[in-house]
């Protein structure tokens, strides 16, 4: 053989090698993944913050295709999310941003068999904040039987886990005392007993960043006789990064990387920006991946709130990790699958509002099709605190539709303004929602922007007695959301015209904020239902459709909202891709 056609063999090698991988690799909000390989099978957490089921488990064989696979918090009794506060604050630089509280951060890692996940749930009582650090494990991921929380004390947040060699095991985290005597976050470590909860060292500094501005979410490897700190840096939205420092031994002292930071998207003209709060981790051939929370950008609007990218990573012996800028599609070696995920039943994606009432809820599919039926409470989805009867799917693209069908149950009407509808939620002080009063037979377009504590309303009279049914629908858009309703005659019968109720732009809900849009059907009243006359409100066919828009090439997206949706300016190309 030729060197030529030796050199083209091996070019058609490493071709045939390479696949294309693509960004989010899960979509919609789930901020602050984190990864481990275990046995070829990687595993993901994510934040979830107000919604239950908590802390979503995703395995994957190929770093391509990932597969929900359960919940690390999915029993109410494991934890509360009662007071998982959200509430609006103005910044220093005239921003405004939602600081909403709940399960924020977690780290997933696996030891000797067992599974374990570090956290925080982060709730306001008496108008006092209170973090709470919790340690759940599982021998078991595949069947979601995750342990009761094992609690220990820290002044902070973004807690990690390392087993050093010797099988003693650390905390790092997010130091946070009073805000008004520490500004800015700092890496402190404990030693713990990783079965109790027990402290065996006193928290300790480590290291206060390269920025040494909101230095969170560290995550420490050993390699080449190197421990490496991964922290995030400069604030979860435009100035986001990871930067890296690294000693000799666990409690350093620990050199700053001159070069840092080793991922941000800061300053660049980029679609994906905020890139940062993210972790390192080896396939099964050893090679090194990132990943790391960023977010779609349309003008400094990013409508979908923040989704986990994938990069690879270079990482000499010896030497400090290098961090492909992470793109929507990208070309690298293919991840040798060398484990089948086992077969298990598909885990439901419904959310619920701070928790779940079991005696509120009849979903017979845990997938939400078919009948859904809600029990109304006085807790309402614009409540700060408690349990509103709510069941959400997150939206997963800039492009999607949610459709849900609602009874128009005569016996209803003498309740005592029994509401029921279908919204796009954000968080308790935004959202946009469409509503059915049942006692004034009116449809209710209700806007809440931020910082306003008022509302926009626009009622339209039906009268109940023209149909059976009444449709709602949201269609998503890049830039902007549409309302509409139509009335129907039985689940067979005729449906009439879709009618527009009113539309809300992605722009003026927005504010800087930790989770992303919901759509939800809820149901509310005036008053408790606690005698026996339980008023059930019937959904059916509670449904959202996506297109994934992929961009190709040019620079970040300034679209125009135009009434069909579609994105139309030069200097960038999208396909969409049905799902």
């Amino acid at each position: 053989m030729s060197c030529r056609e030796s050199n083209d063999a091996d070019l058609n090698e490493a071709v045939l090698d390479t696949v294309e991988y693509h960004n989010p690799v899960v979509t919609g909000f789930h901020p602050d993944p984190s990864v481990v390989c275990v046995d070829g099978i990687f595993y993901m957490a994510t934040s979830t913050f107000q919604y239950f089921p908590g802390i979503p488990i995703y395995a994957s064989t190929n770093l391509r295709e990932w597969q929900l696979i359960g919940h690390a918090i999915n029993r109410t009794e494991q934890l509360s999310l009662f007071y998982a506060h959200s509430r609006l604050i103005h910044l220093e630089n005239g921003n405004k941003m939602i600081a909403t509280g709940g399960l924020q951060a977690p780290t997933i890692r696996h030891h000797k068999g067992t599974f374990y996940v570090v956290g925080s749930n982060m709730v306001r009582r008496d108008g006092v904040m209170s973090r709470e650090q919790f340690i759940v494990s599982t021998q078991d991921i595949w069947h979601g039987d995750w342990s009761d929380p094992i609690t220990f004390d820290f002044h902070g947040f973004d807690t990690s886990i390392f087993v050093d060699d010797d099988e003693r095991v650390y905390i790092q985290g997010a130091w946070a005392t009073d805000r008004r005597k520490q500004p800015h976050t700092l890496i402190h470590q404990l030693e713990l007993d990783l079965e109790t909860g027990q402290i065996l060292s006193p928290s300790r500094l480590i290291w206060g960043g390269h920025s040494n501005f909101d230095t969170e979410g560290p995550h420490i490897y050993k390699k080449d006789g190197w421990y490496y700190l991964v922290a995030a840096e400069g604030g979860t939205f435009e100035h986001h990064m990871l930067t890296i420092a690294r000693a000799r031994d666990i409690w350093g002292p620990f050199q700053t990387y001159e070069q840092n930071p080793i991922l941000t998207a800061d300053g660049e003209d980029a679609f994906i920006q905020g890139l940062g709060h993210g972790e390192l981790f080896q396939d099964s051939d050893g090679a090194w991946w990132a990943i790391a929370l960023g977010f779609r950008s349309l003008d400094g609007v990013w409508p979908i709130g923040r989704e986990p990218f994938l990069s690879k990573v270079e990482w000499p012996e010896g030497g400090w990790p290098a961090i492909q800028q992470p793109s929507m599609t990208f070309v690298a070696k293919r991840v040798s699958e060398v484990a089948q995920m086992p077969s298990v039943e598909a885990v439901s994606e419904l959310i619920h509002l701070r928790g779940r009432e079991r005696s509120s809820y009849q979903i017979p599919n845990p997938h939400g099709l078919g009948t859904i039926r809600l029990l109304p409470t006085c807790c309402t989805i614009d409540s700060l605190r408690g349990l509103p009867t709510f069941v959400g799917k997150r939206q997963q693209e800039l492009s999607a539709t949610a459709r849900v069908t609602l009874d128009l149950d005569l016996v209803l009407r003498s309740a005592d303004h029994v509401q029921a509808g279908l919204a796009v939620y954000l968080d308790p002080v935004r959202y946009v929602s469409l509503t059915y009063n049942f006692t004034t037979s009116t449809v209710i377009f209700k806007l809440l922007l931020p910082g306003t504590q008022t509302y926009k309303e626009t009622s339209y009279a039906i009268d109940p007695q023209d149909a059976t049914m009444l449709q709602f629908k949201v269609e998503a858009h890049p830039t902007f959301y549409s309302f509409f309703y139509a009335l129907q005659h039985g689940p067979d019968g005729n449906e009439g015209a879709w009618l527009e109720a009113g539309t809300a732009t992605t722009r003026d809900l927005f504010v800087r904020f930790f989770t992303g849009p919901v759509f939800g059907i809820f149901a509310q009243s005036e008053r408790a239902w606690g005698d026996g006359t339980v008023p059930w409100v019937t959904f059916r066919d509670f449904d959202v459709s996506s297109t994934a828009q992929r961009v190709l090439s040019g620079p970040r997206i300034r679209p125009k909202a135009v009434s069909t949706g579609v994105l139309a300016e030069s200097g960038f190309h999208l396909t969409a891709d049905s799902s």
